[in-house]
């Protein structure tokens, strides 16, 4: 019986004709028991009352739910990652624009396009500084290359060619898979894409935006466009970086956090572009883009794009800066 029920038992009353005495129990501060001489007829009549009330106090606890008779548990707040700090998408935007300003001005005034998505909730900056992808968009012709042969089993000489670009970078490996895709004779549009390798072997100097960029990764990641072997396939390549080559978002991530990015670097007239696109899986996954031109070498832009990552999460989660 639970603790809501009634501690009364029912049971046979014992009386005691001859003496015609009755335990009587009392309520309240008085312990002791206090007998009273009472007629045979009066004992029954008690001994019916006491039925009565065990009768209806059966009957009360019967008619109540598991539930009710349980305390009901307590409810632990559910937080959001994206409504931490109870700050609006505006808020959120405009601290990571001025985070943002601050860090450029610290830093030499490099260009930034910055994209970050988490929880429904996306924020940008410079979505109008479009810049050259470099290595970056060895993502998308991973992609593109995987929904083009996802229906059939993938040729192995290919998918040694698509771990080479993606886990070492290697540019004769994508050279190589450019060309088998532009041969295949077969258009997919990849979204936010730049469509490298549809018509020819060259890639790496169309020019994008963080935006497009995030949209890269959601193809990747997302199921829209890919199987969920090919999706499985995006992942252990991009989670298997060779280690010199796993800066950029993975900055961003807590220790306990898996992290899936390609990065792209390279020389140009006005300094060094260094880009990096990625998902870091929490909770609720976090997709980030970073892309930075006219920075002085690629040291520093390996630093600047660690620095404005990790500035990206605070402000979509509306953390401290």
């Amino acid at each position: 019986m639970s603790n809501t029920e009634s501690s009364i038992q029912p049971g046979p009353v014992a009386l005691d004709i001859d003496r015609c005495e009755v335990p009587i129990r009392t309520v309240g501060p008085f312990k002791k028991s206090v007998r009273r001489r009472m007629s045979a007829g009066t004992l029954v009549l008690i001994g019916l009352i006491q039925l009565l009330v065990v009768v209806s106090a059966v009957n009360a606890s019967s008619q109540l739910t598991p539930r009710q008779r349980e305390e009901p548990p307590q409810q632990q707040p559910q937080q959001n990652l994206a409504a931490a700090g109870n700050y609006t998408t505006a808020e959120r935007q405009q601290a990571l624009a001025e985070a943002i300003d601050e860090f450029r001005t610290e830093n030499g005034d490099i260009d930034v396009s910055l994209a970050i998505s988490i929880a429904g909730t996306e924020l940008t900056y410079g979505d109008d500084a479009a810049m050259e992808t470099a290595s970056a968009v060895k993502l998308e012709i991973l992609v593109r290359w995987l929904a083009l042969r996802q229906d059939g089993a993938l040729p192995q000489d290919e998918l040694g060619l698509a771990r080479d670009m993606i886990t070492n970078s290697s540019n004769d490996a994508t050279n190589a898979l450019c060309t088998k895709i532009a041969g295949i004779g077969h258009e997919v549009t990849v979204p936010g894409g730049t469509n490298a390798c549809v018509d020819d072997s060259l890639w790496g100097m169309d020019e994008t935006t963080a935006s497009d960029a995030l949209r890269v990764v959601d193809a990747a990641f997302g199921d829209e466009l890919l199987t969920r072997e090919s999706r499985g396939l995006v992942r252990e390549l991009t989670g298997s970086i060779t280690p010199e080559q796993a800066w950029g978002v993975s900055s961003a991530a807590n220790e306990d956090e898996a992290v899936y990015l390609k990065n792209g670097w390279d020389a140009r007239d006005n300094g060094w572009v260094a880009h990096s696109v990625g998902l870091i899986q929490d909770d609720q996954p976090l997709r980030i883009a970073v892309l930075t031109d006219r920075n002085d070498d690629f040291d520093s832009g390996v630093t600047h794009v660690e620095r404005l990552a990790e500035l990206a999460r605070q402000a979509a989660q509306g953390t401290p800066q």
